[in-house]
């Protein structure tokens, strides 16, 4: 089979993309234990950190096919798939630590009347609170009766 010289610099750069497929892959299997992205760009971090290692054990000519191996593995996990969950789309989560109103309702059971009456009540008691003060005032109250009454 004959093979094809890479020039000087086409080496070079397929060693410094081996690197950084590795540490690239690396930081994205981490991102991804973390719960800070996708699981498949977890997956796809994987594949980057084999292709990168595979890359820096081989020769000038065995890189660019690992490189192009590698390609077609990330591109397979990155591939929209029906019914998934799109990659750039955050994760659903219940409510942020500073949506008080979000927390509430959560506590009410999604009901957005009950969640009004008891903000309304709270403003009631005390009108110098804000709606998001009043809302973390009922939240409170709401836990603190659970508790005495559970």
């Amino acid at each position: 089979m004959p093979t094809f010289p890479i020039p000087p610099a086409a080496a070079e750069l397929l060693a410094t993309t081996a690197w950084l497929l590795f540490f690239g892959g690396a930081a994205l299997v981490v991102a991804s234990w973390a719960g800070r992205v996708a699981r498949r760009l977890g997956w796809a971090g994987a594949a980057m950190t084999i292709t990168g290692a595979a890359m820096s054990w081989a020769g000038p000519e065995g890189k660019a096919l690992l490189l192009a191996g590698g390609a077609v593995l990330v591109a397979a996990q990155l591939w929209p798939r029906r019914g998934k969950a799109r990659l750039w789309q955050p994760r659903r989560r219940g409510h942020e630590p500073w949506n008080q109103e979000a927390a509430l309702l959560s506590l009410c059971g999604g009901d957005k009347a009950v969640v009004e009456r008891l903000i309304r009540h709270e403003i009631e008691r005390n009108p110098k609170l804000s709606r998001a003060g009043a809302a973390l005032a009922a939240a409170a109250r709401l836990r603190h009766e659970r508790e005495r009454s559970g």
